[in-house]
């Protein structure tokens, strides 16, 4: 039998050649404006998003499987393609896809060109007129006249293409299916069955028409997909808290926007002004053990806080529930002394760990909003007329602080795993959030090289900053908002009495 060519293998670069102008844009729907926006990067140059070239790839992928299942419904080229795309299951919780699709830029050489020359720069986008025609008249629509922005063909753009590790046939039928979708994939973007958005994509490394020849010429049909369970490999095994920390300090930098949803109201996502620390947890798995992670957190031998924004090169605190803001004529200072006559309390806001005496700096979480279409798959437009939605994203190019704890007998096993400098296993380039897979969630991580953690007790007087939500029980073993419960669990503690001289809420 004659050798298929060979698989794909972890990231893959692929080549996107525009060959008419194209846009992907977020859409005013007021006639007169700019119709169709061409959504841009941080350096305002076009691009094309991940989760619209993901959609595109899915959908002729889905052509190809059907083709070479010979109609046939269900059949194994299809159940594969389900497998590396993912979706809902109905007997379990949805299935993760294993083929991630990137969004689809600039090349970094063209676009230090463009940088530098802005005039080049703009020559990049277009603005075309379009009216709407009476079906009826046959003439132009009264106050129907549009304005289209789009990116000029001809601009190559570059998007990579991850698929999870596979090996033998898994890797055969994965590789062939995408190759071959690939080249069915030839328009982008809005309008695309209208003119605009002809493309050609092409996988660095792999030719459609040798994985064609080779399925033709062995008629090679893959075995079934491996099956998906929602069911944990198996339980932790909680690793006892030795006696001695670390502390590991963190700095992301976001270099893509990133995802991370906070709740739905309407057709509006709204998101986080800082990355949790849920948030960070499947990437610290992926870096040091998921094992290794996964019973550290259940023995309590590691502890992951929120990452927060940068505010005067420190990690910054969430303003505390008694800071009020003076709004009489004459007078715009912050104090932490509670309500006062003419004051309003201040939220939403991050501050620094160590304001100055009389002084306390403000600075807003300052999330971006990003368009999205909700896609039929079989009409391939828009749901309905409300199909449009928004996600609140952390823009790109913002740092946040996070701060690893680390027991003693975690950082032995981590040096066992991966040497003396175990820490450094965490640097370099990451993708955190919701739809990582994508367009979204790339981040460049800074670490810092473990410290003890500062255990002086406090002084006679302190006081408490609560810098996230604390959940503590009352003596009734019900979770708790009194107060008293969070001095009588503080005092437990630091093995001392405490007393409460006043709350202030």
């Amino acid at each position: 039998m004659t050798a298929a060519p060979v698989p794909l293998r972890g990231d893959t670069r692929l080549r996107i050649t525009t060959i008419t102008d194209w846009h992907v844009g977020t859409g005013t729907g007021v006639p007169g404006d700019v119709d169709a926006l061409v959504r841009r990067d941080v350096d305002g140059l076009p691009y094309l998003p991940g989760s619209s070239l993901t959609g595109v790839v899915r959908d002729a992928c889905l052509t190809v499987a059907r083709a070479l299942d010979d109609g046939a419904e269900d059949g194994l080229w299809q159940r594969w393609h389900a497998a590396l795309f993912g979706g809902p299951d109905p007997d379990t919780a949805p299935r993760p896809a294993t083929v991630a699709v990137g969004a689809g830029r600039i090349p970094t050489g063209l676009r230090r060109a463009l940088l530098a020359d802005p005039a080049l720069a703009a020559s990049t986008t277009t603005v075309r007129a379009g009216v709407r025609i009476d079906p009826e008249s046959g003439r132009a629509a009264d106050q129907m006249l549009r304005f289209v922005e789009l990116a000029r063909g001809g601009v190559p753009l570059e998007a990579r293409l991850t698929v999870d590790p596979t090996d033998g046939d898994a890797a055969t039928a994965t590789t062939a299916l995408l190759v071959l979708g690939l080249q069915w994939c030839d328009r982008v973007g809005g309008d695309r069955r209208r003119g605009p958005g002809q493309v050609r994509i092409e996988a660095d490394g792999q030719r459609a028409r040798d994985w064609a020849a080779w399925l033709a010429a062995t008629g090679w049909q893959p075995p079934a997909p491996p099956e998906h369970s929602a069911t944990p490999a198996s339980a932790p095994r909680p690793m006892t808290a030795g006696p001695g920390w670390q502390v590991v300090d963190l700095t992301i930098t976001t270099a893509d926007p990133v995802r991370v949803p906070l709740a739905t109201a309407g057709n509006v996502v709204r998101g986080h002004d800082y990355l949790p620390g849920s948030v960070l947890l499947p990437w610290l798995s992926e870096r040091w053990g998921r094992d290794l992670v996964r019973d550290a957190v259940a023995g309590e031998s590691l502890a992951v806080r929120h990452a927060h924004p940068d505010v005067l090169g420190d990690r910054g605190l969430p303003v505390p529930a008694t800071a009020f803001r003076n709004r009489l004529p004459g007078v715009d200072d912050v104090t932490l002394n509670g309500p006062a006559v003419g004051a309003r309390q201040v939220r939403d806001r991050w501050t620094s760990p160590d304001p100055a005496e009389g002084e306390l700096p403000l600075q807003d979480g300052g999330t971006g909003v990003v368009s999205h279409n909700s896609v039929d798959r079989d009409r391939q437009r828009p749901t309905s007329e409300t199909g449009i939605f928004e996600v609140e994203v952390l823009p790109a190019g913002r740092r946040f602080h996070s701060r690893l704890i680390v027991a003693d007998n975690l950082a032995a096993a981590l040096r066992e795993r991966h040497g003396a400098t175990w820490w450094q296993a965490l640097a370099g380039p990451a993708r955190l959030g919701a739809r990582r897979r994508g367009e979204y969630g790339g981040v460049q991580v800074e670490v810092a090289e473990p410290r003890a953690p500062d255990l002086s007790p406090p002084s006679a007087s302190f006081t408490v900053w609560l810098c996230s939500d604390v959940l503590v029980r009352s003596s009734g073993l019900r979770l708790s908002a009194d107060p008293d419960d969070l001095r009588r669990e503080l005092a437990r503690l630091l093995g001392t009495d405490i007393a409460f001289d006043a709350v202030t809420a």
